[in-house]
Order: structure tokens, then sequence, then C-alpha cells
């Protein structure tokens, strides 16, 4: 198709250049973006974290993507292409930036952004993968089997902390504290009632046992033997003789062979 186009062979590369791009509708194709898309961009970038060379680089492509097409357009002037890739970084690493770039320059003028590529240098300075601390063992360890990948991995955790500022530490502490609370809020929930059984309440009230059967025997004998001696010694025509006389019957029905029953 190419060679077929007149300007292919004429050798006309410019027309030939013309020529593909307004047959293909290049401008049909080409991503358009807004202002509002920039904004959007940037919010939802200042909200997430920036804790290594990879997620930098990452934001630099996307954030050139929308703004240098904006800029290229003149949507947005140099000041503004700056202040939106500085109002894109999360505030925790934008603080670390700003306080090495007025190292360098304590007197700059700060109603002017800082210009892309000096946050640029001293955002890749501050995030580089080769770092001296992970380049080395500390000879006073006393855990023989520290790897190079742990001191690594140390100095990676430390970094994160330092990018952190006091108020993201509270929040995330805070944060930590109410899923805590609130596991322990579930849990109680979920925790089942100790349920008390009739028959446990039983169990737990105090036996009354009975009396020995031997013993038990041994008082009814004893009963019965001084019921005889009382009825002995009353006479048959006393009130209290008949009374007396069930009483004993009652315990020990043998009582109508030895004693002599009332009169009715």
């Amino acid at each position: 198709f190419i060679k077929a186009l007149k300007s292919y062979q004429d050798h006309n590369w410019p027309k030939l250049r013309e020529d593909l791009l307004n047959l293909y509708d290049a401008d049909l194709a080409t991503t358009t973006y807004r202002q509002k898309d920039l904004l959007r961009f940037v919010k939802e970038s200042r909200g997430k974290s920036l804790r290594n060379l990879t997620q930098w680089k990452r934001y630099c492509r996307r954030f050139i993507r929308i703004a240098g097409y904006l800029k290229q357009k003149s949507k947005i002037n140099e000041d503004e292409y700056d202040t939106y890739f500085w109002a894109g970084i999360p505030k925790a690493f934008r603080n670390n930036i700003e306080a090495r770039l007025l190292t360098k320059d304590p007197s700059r003028d700060m109603s002017k952004p800082f210009g892309y590529d000096d946050i640029d240098k001293v955002a890749t300075a501050y995030l580089q993968r080769d770092k001296f601390p992970t380049m080395i063992i500390d000879s006073d360890s006393e855990d023989d089997d520290t790897t190079l990948s742990d001191l690594s991995e140390d100095t990676s955790d430390s970094e994160e902390s330092d990018s952190d500022s006091d108020d993201e530490r509270d929040r995330r502490r805070k944060k930590k504290e109410k899923k805590k609370t609130a596991l322990k809020k579930t849990l109680k929930k979920k925790r089942p009632a100790k349920v008390v059984d009739d028959d446990d309440e039983e169990d737990e009230k105090p036996i009354r046992r009975g009396k020995n059967p031997a013993q038990a025997d041994k008082q009814k004998h004893e009963e019965v033997e001084g019921l005889i001696r009382q009825l002995n010694k009353m006479s048959i025509d006393d009130t209290e003789y008949g009374a007396t006389y069930y009483k004993a019957l009652k315990i020990d029905s043998d009582i109508a062979k030895v004693v002599r029953p009332p009169q009715i």
C-alpha cells in the first residue's frame, strides 16, 4: 500500500508522512486529554504511595503522557505543568523532596514552583536502588545468618518509615486501633453464650444424701423399743395408750404380737 503512494515513488518523505497521517486519520487515533483529566490524575496520584524508584518512574510517565500533551497544545503553561507535577506527589514524599531542594537553595523564591527536572533529580537520588547500606554487612551483627537481601529489606523498611509524615503515622495507628476494636467486638458477638441446663443447675446444687440404711434401721429399732417400754408402763385404760400404740404399730407391725391392743 505504501509503495503504491505517489509520494513514496517520488521519494518525497515529508509528503509521504503527511499522506499516511491523513489516510489513517491520525487526529482520531491520537488520544486527546483535557485539563480535567490531568486534575483527576493528580488527585488520584497524591493519594497513593511512592516508596521505590519503579513507582516514581511510573508516575512520571503517566504525568508526561497527559500534562505533556496539554502543554504541547498550549492548554497549560510551564508553571502550571510544574505545579501539577508537584501536586501529584504524595504529601509525605513531597515534604522530603522539598527539604532537599531548599537545602540546595534556601533563599529561593517560593512563589515559583519547583521545576520538573529538579524534582525528578532529587526524587531519583532519594529512591536509588543501590544505596550504600544495602552493599555492606554489619560485622558486629549478632545474627551470623544475616544476608545481603535481609539488609536490603531492612533499609527499604527504613526508607518507607522516613517517607511517612507524623500525620500519616498517626492516621495508620488510629486505623489499626479501630480494626482491633472492631475485631474484638465481632469476636465477642460470635462467642456463644453459656447455656445453663436445668440438669446442670440441679447438679450444681448440693446433694442431700439420705441417711445410711443401717443407721436408719438402728434408729427405728430404738424408737420402737422406747414406745414398747412406754406402753408397758401405761394402763390400757389410759387415754394416751391408743395413740401411742398406733404410733408404734405404724413404725413396726410386729408390735401387735408383743403389746396388748387398746380397747375399743
